[in-house]
C-alpha cells in the first residue's frame, strides 16, 4: 500500500509545485529562450531601447539580459576568474555576433558590458 505524502524540500517545507504542471518536481528549468530562436528564424530582430544610463529597458530588455545569460552559460568556461581576460576576446567577438544576429542594439553597448 502507497502512502500519497506531500513532497517536502531539505528544510521541511512543502515544495512549491508549477499549477500549470502538476508533474513537475518544484526545480527550475533550463531558460532557452524560445522566443528569441523563433524570430531569428524569420530573419527577423528585437529592438532594444536604452535608458539615459545605458540600461537596457523594458521587456526586450529584460530578453536582451536573459539571452546574454544564455549565451554565457553555453560559451563561458566557469573557471573563468576574471571578465577583462585577453583569452576571453574570441568568445565576446562570439557572443557579440550571436546577440546581434538576434536584436537591434547600439553599437556602443558592447562597450558598456
Amino acid at each position: 500500500m502507497t502512502q500519497n505524502r506531500a513532497r517536502v524540500c531539505k528544510k521541511g517545507r512543502p515544495r512549491r509545485r508549477d499549477p500549470f504542471n502538476p508533474n513537475a518536481d518544484g526545480k527550475r528549468k533550463t531558460t532557452l529562450m524560445n522566443r528569441v530562436h523563433v524570430v531569428r528564424k524569420r530573419g527577423e530582430r528585437i529592438k532594444v531601447t536604452f535608458d539615459e544610463k545605458g540600461q537596457p529597458e523594458g521587456k526586450h530588455g529584460d530578453e536582451l539580459m536573459s539571452w546574454i545569460g544564455v549565451l554565457a552559460r553555453e560559451h563561458v568556461p566557469i573557471w573563468i576568474q576574471d571578465w577583462r581576460s585577453s583569452d576571453l576576446d574570441e568568445t565576446k567577438n562570439l557572443l557579440w555576433k550571436e546577440t546581434i544576429t538576434s536584436f537591434t542594439v547600439d553599437e556602443g553597448f558592447p562597450s558598456a558590458c
